[in-house]
């Protein structure tokens, strides 16, 4: 090889190594802008998950759900027996003080005193809906319902559990009863 062939040589190689070398630093421009985006984009990333400290769930599935306050005691229970679901609301020593619930009939709401006496109930039954307010034993009081004719109400004395009074539906009237102290039974006719 001569020297003008080995110039021509190195002026081929000369000018395919700066081709390259151009080549280079095009490629690393881009890789250099792809490692910026994806630098960016993590950052972007880190600071919405940073942010978003709540997850919401379209559906939870649970057999018992329960709350409790700063002490850990449970005061709320979900859960769920044969008939459906169960709703109970306790004070923080731990006593059902109102309940919720599915009864074979339809709805059962029943608020209770610390010793879990039922004070106040609202259910359903086959006739309707059933009000009735209890004594602080749970002794039946007063209550509001339904049967077959009608509407009823009636009032209980504590001492014995005997109907002091009572109003209903009978036929296509309605009627009052009264009882006195001694049991004996009058019906008042409007």
């Amino acid at each position: 090889m001569n020297l003008e062939q080995r110039v021509a040589a190195l002026e081929s190689l000369t000018t395919e190594l700066a081709s390259q070398a151009g080549a280079a630093r095009t490629s690393a421009r881009r890789w250099r802008a792809t490692a910026l985006v994806s630098g960016l984009a993590l950052v972007a990333g880190v600071g919405v998950a940073a942010n978003s400290s709540r997850q919401v769930a379209d559906v939870i599935t649970a057999e018992s759900i329960e709350i409790v306050n700063a002490d850990e005691d449970v005061v709320m229970e979900l859960t769920s027996d044969s008939t459906g679901g169960i709703l109970r609301i306790m004070n923080s020593d731990g006593d059902v003080v109102g309940q919720w619930e599915v009864y074979e009939t339809g709805g059962y709401l029943s608020i209770r005193n610390p010793a879990e006496d039922e004070l106040a109930i609202i259910r359903c039954d086959e006739f309707g809906g059933v009000f009735q307010v209890n004594n602080a034993e749970g002794g039946r009081a007063g209550s509001m319902e339904v049967d077959v004719a009608g509407g009823i109400l009636t009032v209980r004395s504590n001492e014995d559990d005997q109907v002091g009074a009572m109003m209903d539906i009978i036929g296509s009237g309605g009627r009052v009863y009264l009882n006195n102290t001694e049991g004996e039974e009058r019906e008042v006719k409007p």
